[in-house]
C-alpha cells in the first residue's frame, strides 16, 4: 500500500477529530473552526479500517490499522505486515514477516500535507460545503463534501462524516484523480494524550536485519 497515502489521509482527519464550536451549516466556518481547533492539539491517536477500490484492476481490498501522531512530524503506522516510524528526522519502516527493518532520513512528500502545513494550507486548497446528514450505526452525523480549488490536486472530492454528538470523525471518503476511491471508518480517536516521544523512535530487536541507508 502507499503509506504516504495513507498518512495523507490521515492529516486531513487531524483537522476534523477536536472538539469545537459547530458552526450549523456554514461549512466555510466548520472548516475554519476545525483547523483552528487542530492548532490547539498536541497528539492523536486512533484505529481505522480502509477500503480501497481501483478502477484499473477492478479489485476492493480492506485492512485494518492503526496511526499515532504528535506535532513536529512526528508518526507511527502500524498495519498488519508492517509498522512505520518517524521522529521528524530519522524513518524506519519494518517488515514483520521478514523481520527486517530499513533505516533513512525522512523526507517529506510534498503532495502529503504535514500536522504543520495544514495549518496553513487547508482552507485555501478545499471549497467546503454541506452535504446533508446520515446515521452511522447510531452516530448522527454531518457530511463536510470539501473539493479542491487547485487543478493539480491530487484528490477531486472528500467526504468527512462528522458526529454530531461529539463532533469526532466517524467515516472519510476520498475520490482522487486517478479515479480510486477509498472510505475510511474510525474507531477509538483519542487526541492530547500525552504520547511520548519514545513511541515515534522504533528499536529493532537483536535478530532483526537492519538495512541502513543514511
Amino acid at each position: 500500500m502507499n503509506v504516504l497515502k495513507l498518512l495523507g489521509f490521515f492529516i486531513y482527519v487531524l483537522i476534523a477529530i477536536s472538539g469545537l464550536a459547530y458552526a450549523g451549516d456554514d461549512a466555510d466556518k466548520l472548516l475554519a473552526s476545525l483547523q483552528k481547533k487542530y492548532s490547539a492539539m498536541q497528539d492523536i491517536s486512533i484505529s481505522f479500517t480502509q477500503v480501497s477500490y481501483s478502477v484499473v484492476s477492478k479489485e476492493t481490498l480492506s485492512f485494518t490499522g492503526s496511526l499515532k501522531v504528535k506535532k513536529g512530524n512526528k508518526y507511527c503506522i502500524e498495519l498488519e505486515k508492517q509498522i512505520v516510524v518517524t521522529d521528524g528526522k530519522t524513518l524506519w519502516t519494518y517488515l514483520k514477516m521478514e523481520n527486517s527493518l530499513l533505516v533513512d532520513h525522512y523526507k517529506e512528500a510534498e503532495q502529503v500535507l504535514s500536522p504543520e502545513k495544514i495549518l496553513t494550507t487547508l482552507p485555501g486548497k478545499f471549497a467546503a460545503e454541506n452535504a446533508g446528514k446520515e446515521k452511522l450505526g447510531t452516530s448522527p452525523t454531518t457530511i463536510l463534501k470539501l473539493t479542491p480549488t487547485e487543478k493539480n490536486s491530487p484528490v477531486k472530492m472528500m467526504k468527512l462524516w462528522i458526529d454530531e454528538r461529539d463532533l469526532l470523525m466517524k467515516k472519510i471518503y476520498i475520490h482522487d484523480v486517478s479515479n480510486s476511491e477509498i472510505t475510511y471508518i474510525l474507531d477509538d480517536v483519542k487526541f492530547n494524550a500525552g504520547i511520548k516521544d519514545s513511541t515515534f523512535i522504533f528499536e529493532p530487536t537483536e535478530d532483526t536485519e537492519v538495512f541502513d541507508l543514511r
